[in-house]
């Protein structure tokens, strides 16, 4: 579907939207139907996660729903019991796409009070298409009316501190401090998999190419042993590993979930504020190179192993 299409589109639905004037904080207390759409890509979506959780834990009888991305299955598998409904989307449901269409013929037989888009970029058409009264991002740019409520944080704050600003708003902050369900983690495969590579050891899981077969003095197994891996030996894989040495991404938000301590590396050109988390290191390397091993083994020993 073209730009041009998209725009018509959404120039054609504004009219619908300019000029409805609501209570937002009788709307919001009323809210029981509740779409969410999860943040795309990793880690915005496992700190999504946190304020959808949150929406849900702070009213009795309200129901979730959650538009997510399909490669994030096993980080909400612990969350069965909190999301009344789950749709996994494979891509991004812009207008006119496969996923768009698909969702249209969902939510020809739904209705929403409140629709809260938490991905960085938020999309107008699935504002539009939930029909909810009330439509709430924490993006600021081009995007009224089509949210008709829309949170600015401070674009410096750590991911976890922008969870929580929204969560202030959206009227459960106190409930986002809570743990989220750990991923349901089925060890057996995994474990068949260390037997096959004969590791009796403590070891580490790297996401990135190390030039070392042990740090710290534990074995690492390095991206190209793991990483291509079915998803639930993966998850056991991380789920019985000392730490997880790697880039912010699915494999850092199973790490998070389960508190497995983590060393994350980005390039010094990388804009991206991950949370001060007792098991959490943060190192930074040039652009196109990788990380110092003398960095990694620095911050390895300060998470004590």
């Amino acid at each position: 579907m073209s730009a041009l299409t998209r725009a018509i589109y959404l120039a054609w639905s504004k009219s619908r939207l300019s000029r409805k004037e609501i209570s937002f904080h009788a709307e919001l207390t009323g809210a029981k139907d509740v779409l969410v759409r999860l943040a795309e890509r990793a880690p915005h979506t496992l700190f999504s996660l946190y304020t959808a959780a949150a929406l849900k834990k702070a009213k009795r009888g309200r129901k979730i729903t959650v538009l997510s991305p399909l490669d994030a299955d096993l980080l909400l598998s612990g969350f069965n019991e909190i999301f009344n409904e789950r749709i996994d989307i494979a891509d991004t449901p812009s207008h006119g796409s496969k996923a768009f269409k698909a969702l249209k013929e969902r939510f020809a037989k739904s209705s929403f009070d409140l629709f809260v888009d938490l991905d960085p970029f938020p999309l107008p058409e699935l504002a539009i298409l939930s029909e909810a009264k009330l439509r709430i991002t924490y993006q600021d740019k081009g995007l009224f009316p089509y949210f008709n409520i829309i949170f600015a944080p401070d674009k410096e704050a750590d991911l976890h501190k922008q969870a929580q600003f929204i969560s202030k708003h959206l009227g459960c902050e106190g409930k986002i401090t809570e743990s989220l369900p750990r991923p349901q983690v089925n060890q057996r495969k995994a474990n068949e998999w260390l037997k096959k590579y004969g590791n009796k050891t403590p070891y580490l899981l790297s996401s990135i190419a190390l030039d070392a077969e042990r740090l710290g003095g534990m074995k690492v197994f390095g991206a190209e042993k793991w990483i291509q891996e079915e998803p639930e030996i993966k998850a056991g894989l991380l789920a019985s590993a000392s730490a997880y040495i790697g880039k912010p991404d699915r494999c850092f938000e199973l790490a998070c979930l389960l508190e497995i301590p983590s060393v994350i590396a980005l390039p010094d050109t990388a804009h991206l504020d991950l949370p001060s988390l007792p098991f959490i290191r943060v190192i930074t390397h040039a652009h196109k190179e990788t990380p110092r091993l003398e960095a990694i083994e620095e911050a390895l020993a300060s998470l004590s192993l």
